[in-house]
């Protein structure tokens, strides 16, 4: 996953940190590891893109 607008925090599940994303970072997000969107800029469009592979 890739932010390519605004700012995120994303949740993952077993884990208590909270990371924050600016335009430009990205993660990889293991296959079935439950996550969520925490947060995003309430002023900001926030605009992030996903490749699912195998």
């Amino acid at each position: 996953m890739i932010l390519l607008r605004g700012n995120a925090f994303l949740g993952f599940e077993g884990r208590e940190d909270i990371l924050a994303l600016i335009p430009g970072d990205y993660i990889r997000i293991d296959r079935h590891q439950k996550h969520r969107v925490e947060w995003t800029h309430p002023d900001q469009e926030t605009v992030g893109l996903a490749v699912h592979y195998k």
